[in-house]
């Protein structure tokens, strides 16, 4: 615990933590939008934040991400990260609010052609957030949990409320509400 503190006895440290904690799944773009720090300042620190255990590093695809080594997030961070991603953000919610849909139903409403909203279902379905089921020739998705990903949305609300767009905002009472 002592290590810890001493990691964090610096103020451009703690404050980078901080932002970390606060927003678990941000990438390293995003961090350096909210701390103002330079790219090697900010490399260094985090480097030095996951050399003293404190935050994990995540590489994906397209962006590394970055969480607080805190117990149970480590399971939570594929989800964090696809909610980080406008696009299957939409989806996310969109199925959340109508349980079930199909790939043209999800195109249609978040506004994506249907190859690009296919693409983002098939991510989803492989890291198993989300599920297909066939009912004939068509084919549903839906969350695979939607209780774990209900509450890690009330739990980080405040991480993602600056960016969510008005036509979501509405979902967020509604998440609060249901059991």
């Amino acid at each position: 615990m002592i290590e810890r503190e001493k990691a964090l006895d610096l103020e451009t440290r703690n404050k980078l933590f901080k932002e970390i904690k606060q927003a678990p799944g941000l990438h390293f773009r995003e961090l350096k939008r909210r701390t103002s720090l330079a790219i090697g300042s900010l490399q260094y620190h985090l480097n030095y934040l996951e050399k003293h255990h404190l935050i994990r590093i995540v590489k994906g695809p397209r962006f590394t991400r970055y969480y607080p080594i805190e117990q149970g997030l480590e399971e939570q961070s594929d989800i964090i990260g696809f909610l980080r991603q406008p696009k299957t953000k939409q989806i996310i919610f969109y199925l959340i609010q109508k349980k079930k849909a199909t790939q043209k139903q999800i195109s249609k409403a978040i506004e994506l052609g249907s190859s690009t909203t296919s693409w983002y279902l098939t991510k989803l379905v492989q890291a198993s957030i989300a599920q297909k089921e066939k009912k004939g020739r068509k084919s549903f998705f839906s969350l695979v949990d939607e209780q774990k990903v209900k509450n890690i949305l009330i739990a980080h609300k405040k991480s993602f409320l600056d960016e969510l767009t008005d036509r979501f905002a509405e979902v967020w009472e509604e998440l609060e509400v249901r059991p």
